[in-house]
């Protein structure tokens, strides 16, 4: 379903346009939580549990990465605000460009990678 919830997604980006996609308080917080505060709370759960090092890094890397693109077809099945959630799975798309190296560095410097 991911390449045709990727055609969902264009079609639905199409109609509301890249203008669409604004900072608002919403879209921070979003973008806050989910690059931010759930990478750290993976990196300090992973310490509480023995896990060899690579599935310690795949659960950081894991928590780190952007909306699921079916986010924005469940939002459409449901009648939520299609157009925002597609909005937000291509802004947290962007930002995981910049934000996974940094992870990789991160963790290169843990010596888990």
């Amino acid at each position: 379903t991911t390449p045709l919830s990727l055609f969902y997604i264009g079609a639905v980006m199409h109609r509301t346009g890249l203008r669409s996609l604004k900072l608002e308080r919403s879209s921070i917080l979003v973008l806050l939580f989910r690059f931010l505060i759930s990478p750290a709370l993976a990196f300090a759960l992973v310490y509480l549990v023995p896990l060899p090092g690579l599935a310690r890094t795949v659960f950081v890397l894991q928590a780190g990465m952007p909306a699921m693109t079916q986010t924005a077809l469940v939002a459409g099945r449901y009648g939520a605000d299609e157009g925002y959630a597609a909005g937000l799975l291509v802004l947290t798309t962007l930002v995981s460009l910049f934000m996974l190296p940094l992870y990789a560095l991160v963790l290169g410097r843990t010596g888990w990678i």
